[in-house]
């Protein structure tokens, strides 16, 4: 696998260590490797311009071809922190939000949430979230956080093409990967108060276990907590809108 590093300049995100693969089987798989070696540090971001075995929920397989889409993994350590499981409750709900939140502010459209972690188009799949954590003692030890976006693809196995599809496939415009990747970076910001959202030590504090974020409402359906941010998106539950 060639590895080449691109500027944190590039991404506007100076603490956080940028590792570019052309072709890797997987950016989740890879951080996983360096945690088992030991090679890796916190908040480290892996990005593929192509994976050919990516991770999706349930152990599906998430292809990223031909340089077109997004696909990048990032890692915390979280040793120092203190968080349990339940303390990252709402992380990938809110991800999700940051996402939908950045297409919607470069590019002007309006995405669905899948609840608990899929961002979806016209009723199908565009993007994923998929969150692993190292627990040990009771205590979160690390994070990792894949995301997979269908930006620019506009071809699809069969098996798939009734049910996945792209911005580009969608609104017939291009996506500039590398500025949505950075974007995601910059605008992660606490969703109650002020800070960072990639700040660690406020997440206890912040992540939708107690207090919702401002101007939101909360439904709850089958005993599952869903957040719902602004009303230029949805968020859907078992393929209908409930917003």
């Amino acid at each position: 696998m060639e590895e080449t590093k691109i500027e944190s300049k590039d991404l506007r995100q100076d603490d956080f260590k940028v590792i570019h693969y052309k072709t890797i089987d997987s950016t989740q798989k890879e951080i996983w490797r360096r945690v088992k070696n030991g090679t890796i540090e916190n908040k480290t971001i892996v990005i593929a311009d192509i994976q050919t075995s990516g991770i999706g929920t349930h152990g599906r397989t998430w292809h990223t071809d031909e340089e077109n889409n997004i696909a990048f993994s990032v890692y915390f350590d979280l040793s120092k922190s203190k968080l349990n499981i339940s303390s990252l409750e709402g992380l990938t709900i809110k991800i999700a939000e940051n996402i939908v939140e950045i297409f919607y502010k470069l590019y002007g459209i309006s995405l669905d949430i899948k609840f608990p972690n899929d961002i979806y188009c016209n009723g199908k799949k565009l993007g994923g979230i998929l969150t692993e954590t190292k627990v040990q003692d009771g205590m979160v030890r690390c994070l990792v956080i894949g995301i997979g976006i269908n930006t620019n693809q506009t071809k699809f196995a069969d098996e798939i093409k009734e049910i996945a599809t792209s911005v580009r496939r969608e609104f017939g415009f291009e996506v500039e990967n590398r500025k949505v990747i950075s974007e995601f970076f910059r605008i992660g910001k606490c969703p109650i108060g002020t800070g960072s959202f990639w700040d660690i030590s406020d997440w206890g504090r912040f992540l939708f276990r107690k207090r919702t974020v401002p101007n939101t409402k909360r439904r709850i359906l089958n005993e599952n907590r869903i957040f719902i941010s602004r009303s230029r998106f949805t968020i859907c539950w078992n393929g209908k809108r409930i917003i």
